[in-house]
């Protein structure tokens, strides 16, 4: 059984608010622990007043990208990095960090893959230094494999020892499952009742408390 939340647009602080922290109750919103000083972030994108027959292109006026937070402790935050340790980018942790240096390692990679695979096409005359490129264009293409390789050796030393701290943390490695956050798009303007986010959440006592101390509408899901 989970449970959903259903959260107004007055639970921004202000129009302009980047993030959304949900911190009542204030324990892990997986299994309840105290304290619970870290979080579990998701981006979401907030849309409003639609745009008629848009069919390409952006489609809603008002667009601002969000971040929500709800509380984890160590252990949950910890073992939230074995599942989804992209998740994490937007952290002022140092699994943050390591989530930001791998996914610019990544696009770089990314981007010389692409490039080598363009070099060999028609489109680029070989002319000039495109020539050069384009005789050599698998050395992009080894340099944005290499780079790839390195990231999984980083990814994999760093969820060695995420895995240790886990282990003496909570032994037997308990995986809870994260929630699930998505947004609901508005015809017109944002109004402070308007539901602009849903949360699903397996704790259903601690959603159930939450609901309660911020006055959120909540469904049970059986």
């Amino acid at each position: 059984m989970s449970s959903r939340l259903f959260i107004p647009y007055s639970a921004l602080i202000s129009p302009d608010a980047k993030e959304l922290i949900i911190n009542q109750p204030a324990r892990c919103s997986h299994c309840n622990t105290e304290p619970a000083v870290f979080f579990e972030t998701h981006q979401v994108t907030l849309k409003a007043n639609r745009i008629p027959h848009r069919q390409i292109g952006r489609k809603y006026r008002n667009e601002k990208r969000l971040l929500v937070r709800l509380p984890l402790c160590e252990a949950c935050y910890l073992n939230d990095y074995l599942l989804t340790p992209d998740c994490y980018a937007h952290d002022n942790t140092p699994m943050g960090t390591q989530a930001r240096r791998n996914g610019r390692l990544a696009d770089v990679a990314g981007l010389l893959a692409a490039l080598s695979i363009i070099l060999i096409t028609p489109f680029v005359p070989a002319i000039g230094l495109l020539s050069t490129l384009k005789t050599n264009w698998y050395f992009l293409l080894i340099v944005g494999l290499v780079m790839l390789g390195i990231i999984w050796v980083l990814q994999k030393m760093s969820q060695r020892q995420v895995r240790k701290s886990l282990a003496a943390l909570r032994p037997g490695g308990s995986k809870f499952p994260r929630a699930q956050v998505w947004t609901n798009p508005i015809e017109g303007d944002f109004e402070p009742a308007n539901t602009i986010l849903e949360i699903n959440l397996e704790n259903v006592n601690w959603a159930d408390d939450c609901s309660h101390l911020n006055a959120w509408r909540i469904e049970l899901n059986r």
